[in-house]
């Protein structure tokens, strides 16, 4: 799982999960200081989307005031931890969410996570969760299509090396490395805009 801005990162370590801000995110405190975790390889709903509410409720219920083990994978465009997170009993925090069907699987940035995979595909079956609707509509593609103005001409864009699309800043389709430009540079260069973030 690779993030823009990345960093070295701290070891695995416990702390105590002091707020649940949604279904995929929260804060601990490292060092005496609150630390943003952002959960590895899931993606929740968005608390405007269907299930948002559910996912951060049952997030909460499980973490929240508790010691958790915290393994850092990556930071993201944002400067938040990218960990996986497990119970004091070692039970996979991301694993419980995809199985409730309150989280999706993130195969752009875990592919290879067959134990995420399968738990999507029973939770599908068994339409739990976000599921239970007729057409679930990913978070990542409900970020994107909120977008409803375009960016000017000046405004810094960032495109993933070596792909020829740009993309708006933050989008879930940057990857490292990249280069950042205005729109009009890479305009001018012949790359195309993202067709999700629509830059």
């Amino acid at each position: 799982m690779s993030y823009a801005f990345s960093s070295a990162l701290p070891s695995p370590f416990f702390a105590q999960v002091r707020s649940v801000a949604d279904g995929d995110t929260f804060t601990v405190m490292e060092n005496d200081r609150p630390t943003t975790i952002r959960l590895y390889a899931v993606d929740s709903p968005e608390l405007s989307q269907p299930f948002g509410f559910e996912s951060t409720i049952f997030l909460r219920t499980l973490i929240a005031g508790r010691m958790v083990k915290i393994v850092p994978h990556d930071r993201d465009g944002y400067g938040r931890l990218v960990c996986d997170t497990y119970t004091p009993i070692g039970q996979r925090v991301s694993a419980f969410s995809v199985a409730a069907g309150l989280s999706w699987w993130y195969a752009f940035y875990a592919p290879n996570d067959e134990q995420l995979e399968r738990l999507q595909a029973e939770a599908k079956l068994a339409q739990r969760g976000l599921w239970s609707a007729p057409d679930p509509i990913p978070p990542w593609v409900w970020r994107c299509h909120r977008v409803s103005y375009f960016l000017h001409d000046d405004d810094p864009v960032q495109r993933p090396l070596p792909s020829r699309r740009f993309h708006r800043l933050g989008c879930n389709k940057v990857y490292s490395p990249y280069e950042q430009n205005t729109k009009a540079s890479e305009t001018e260069s012949g790359f195309c805009p993202c067709p999700l973030c629509r830059p």
